[in-house]
């Protein structure tokens, strides 16, 4: 029970999530907040969810977001889709999707804030890029 959640409702909100941040993607949207995330989540649950709160639920966000890029990279190497959530003041991803850049080999271990900021924007380009094609192509 990933972050006391049924095995089934995980599956239900990394779909739900995966379907909300590739739309945004496609549509070369900005990314969202965390809190906005949460609530479109909410939106797209089959049933009413438990809620995701912050900050208790942070870890919980941090590991659907995750999963949610894992399942991404299936479709498109190296672009993680969890860029599309950041901090509403900050307007950057948290430290998970660093972490999880770090543990894939996308991101070198000691990089600092300005190389994370790069890697942030090349992520966003190529989310874009890789997603709105697809999308183009889907309409032809």
């Amino acid at each position: 029970m990933p972050h006391g959640r049924e095995e089934s409702e995980w599956n239900e909100l990394i779909g739900v999530g995966y379907g909300i941040l590739k739309c945004l993607a496609e549509g070369r949207e900005r990314p969202i907040s965390y809190t906005a995330f949460s609530a479109a989540l909410a939106d797209g649950m089959d049933e009413d969810p438990h809620p995701f709160t912050f900050p208790a639920d942070r870890n919980a966000i941090g590991t659907l977001l995750a999963d949610i890029s894992k399942r991404g990279l299936q479709e498109h190497p190296g672009w993680l889709l969890s860029a599309m959530v950041t901090g509403k003041n900050s307007e950057q991803p948290g430290g998970g999707f660093y972490d999880l850049a770090k543990s894939l080999g996308m991101l070198s271990d000691g990089a600092g804030r300005d190389e994370q900021s790069v890697f942030f924007g090349k992520q966003l380009e190529g989310l874009w890029g890789a997603y709105s094609r697809r999308r183009s192509a889907a309409a032809r």
